[in-house]
Order: C-alpha cells, then sequence, then structure tokens
C-alpha cells in the first residue's frame, strides 16, 4: 500500500491533470450523493428491537447471544486529509505543502466456517477547491469593453458561480480469501503475480485484531454488566481502548459519554461522543509502515446493543503521521475519520 505522503502528492497531480470541462458529468453524482446523505436514517428493525436489554435503568449491552458463526459486513470507510500540512526532506533540501484529499474504500468481507473471502476498491477524491482555474486562451481577443449604463439603470446581477464537483479517481481493486493455518490468516494462492504479491502484503498485518475491525468477530474486550442512560460516562486507557478502537497496544486515554439508542441500517446501537488522544493508533486506511497519533477533538461510535460489535465511527481529529525510518516525513493537521458497517448474519 503506498505511503500516506505518496498518496497526497498522487492526489495533488491526478488533480493538476484533471480537465475541468469532465467536472460537469460529475455534479449529478455529488448532487445524488448529498441526498443520500440527507436521507432519514432507516427505522429499527424490530426482531433485533427485541433483542435489547432495557429497562427504566437503562441499556445493558449484551455479549451473551452466540455470535454467528457466518456473517456477511458491507463495509465503507473514508479517510479525509483537510488542508494538512506536508513536510519531507529530499536530496534537494526539506519541502513543505499543504494537500487536502480523501482516501475512501468500500467493500464486501464474508466469513464462512473460518474462511473469509473479500473484495474492495479505493478511490482518490479532491475538492472542488483544489481544482485548477480553465485554462485561458492567449490567441483570442481581448473582451470589448461595455458601454456606459443608462441613468437610473439597476446595478448588474453577479456572475452566477461556476458549478463544479469533486474529482474522483478509482485506485486499488483487490479480491481473494483468507483462511485459518496454525492458528494464523493465510492468504489463499492466486495465479496472478501482481495480485499474489499483493494479497502477501496485506496478510503482514491480517491478524484477529483486524477482522474483529471490519466487524467479522466479536470485540475481545466489552462492556459489562452496567445499564447505560443519557449522559453516562466512561474513561478507556491503554489496552482498554481496543474497546472503540479493536486493537491493543495504543497508548492514550478516550472519554466516553453515552447519548442514546440509535440504530445504524436498522441494527439497534447505543451511541456514544468520544474524545481523548492516542499513540499508535492503525487503520485499514493508515498504510503498513506508518505511526499515527491522534487527538479526536470531537467524534461518536455506534456500538451494537447485541452482538460485541463497533459498526460505525466518525472521528474528527487532529493526526500526526510519521513513515517509520524517516522520521522527517511527516503529514500534520485536521483528518476526519469515517466507518460504516452493514452488518449481517451470514445463511
Amino acid at each position: 500500500m503506498r505511503s500516506i505522503l505518496s498518496f497526497l502528492l498522487l492526489a495533488s497531480l491526478l488533480v493538476s491533470c484533471q480537465k475541468v470541462k469532465d467536472l460537469a458529468n460529475k455534479a449529478k453524482e455529488a448532487a445524488g450523493s448529498a441526498t443520500a446523505d440527507a436521507a432519514a436514517a432507516p427505522a429499527m428493525d424490530k426482531g433485533l428491537e427485541a433483542l435489547i436489554d432495557r429497562n427504566e435503568e437503562g441499556v445493558r449491552f449484551r455479549k451473551d447471544l452466540a455470535f454467528p458463526k457466518n456473517v456477511d459486513c458491507t463495509i465503507t470507510s473514508s479517510m479525509r486529509f483537510d488542508g494538512v500540512r506536508i513536510f519531507r526532506k529530499t536530496a534537494f533540501g526539506s519541502e513543505t505543502g499543504v494537500s487536502s484529499a480523501t482516501n475512501e474504500e468500500n467493500g464486501t468481507w464474508s466469513l464462512r466456517d473460518k474462511r473469509i473471502t473479500f473484495s474492495y476498491e479505493t478511490a482518490i477524491v479532491t475538492p472542488a477547491t483544489e481544482l485548477p482555474k480553465p485554462p485561458v486562451d492567449l490567441k483570442a481577443p481581448p473582451p470589448s469593453k461595455p458601454g456606459p449604463a443608462p441613468k437610473n439603470a439597476p446595478p448588474a446581477a453577479p456572475a452566477a458561480p461556476v458549478e463544479t464537483a469533486p474529482v474522483r479517481v478509482a485506485g486499488e481493486s483487490l479480491s481473494g480469501g483468507f483462511r485459518i493455518s496454525e492458528g494464523k490468516w493465510r492468504v489463499e494462492h492466486d495465479q496472478d503475480f501482481m495480485k499474489a504479491a499483493r494479497l502477501r502484503e496485506l496478510q503482514e498485518t491480517f491478524d484477529d485484531e483486524a477482522v474483529i475491525q471490519r466487524g467479522l468477530m466479536p470485540r475481545k474486550l466489552w462492556f459489562g454488566k452496567t445499564r447505560w442512560k443519557e449522559g453516562s460516562k466512561l474513561t478507556l486507557s491503554g489496552d482498554e481502548m481496543a474497546l472503540v478502537l479493536a486493537r491493543t497496544g495504543i497508548k492514550g486515554r478516550l472519554d466516553l459519554v453515552f447519548e442514546g439508542v440509535d440504530a445504524v441500517d436498522g441494527h439497534p446501537c447505543g451511541r456514544f461522543a468520544v474524545s481523548g488522544k492516542c499513540s499508535g493508533y492503525e487503520s485499514p486506511l493508515i498504510p503498513r509502515g506508518t505511526e499515527a497519533e491522534i487527538s479526536i477533538t470531537e467524534g461518536k461510535i455506534w456500538a451494537s446493543l447485541v452482538h460485541p460489535l463497533v459498526l460505525k465511527q466518525e472521528l474528527d481529529t487532529v493526526m500526526t503521521l510519521t513513515e517509520k525510518g524517516k522520521g522527517t516525513d511527516r503529514t500534520q493537521g485536521h483528518v476526519i475519520l469515517k466507518q460504516s458497517i452493514v452488518w449481517k448474519p451470514g445463511t
């Protein structure tokens, strides 16, 4: 997987090569996305709602129900860099810059009797504010000067803004499978040499915690028997943060405040506001070999009330990303992390 620094530099390059005339075809797509975001959230599934452990004292996060052996997950993830600063050292000296772009990953993951199959694709989205201005035709004659306006004439209306839309460029597509062998997840053989190499690279970080992050296995650490009401609080530190972030070995502290019961694609969840700081953060969107420190200024997570799962998270952060072995190459600034899982028991 390419480094974060390379990703941001590539995003800038792609935009600079993109012709403005292509944007009109993307305006409808952007409008459709905005409409989808504004649509009302789906109602809670009645069958799952009946499984909520709730009384006048609040709700309890269940972990007593058998977790299904077969699971299907559709996962949408994004990592949005908003005007982050890039620092790097080259043979020509130190360089700095500012970049905005979004790294997206959309895919499906399925678990069947200790075998995982998956298919995902990535994309780079660059905001319209990063787009180049239309080229100027130097051979065109200069525009004629308008004549004097008649007396008492109303002021001319301002020019209509040029409608633009973000540039979306397809990235990597990958599919394959994993099986448990000697207690570890091993990639299934593929005849395509380049694909097989990419799968082996993915295998290096694909462990139980990676499976848990994708909702195919339950969280190992979960809430106790406490009942939760609006305003209830919890502080997590060290390995306790795996309850939210799935991985152990992360240092720092997270503060959670329970906000109420909500639904994620019909699945009953408890919604928490979350804030805090941590180092050693890992995500499928952060390339291997990158150290991440984050300060969550504002965030929310949606934790299932039926199984030990985190089905949705939105984290507004200040993040520092450093490539291991290249302490002088780093990215720092405002980063928004989002992940949503449509979780279904498999057949």
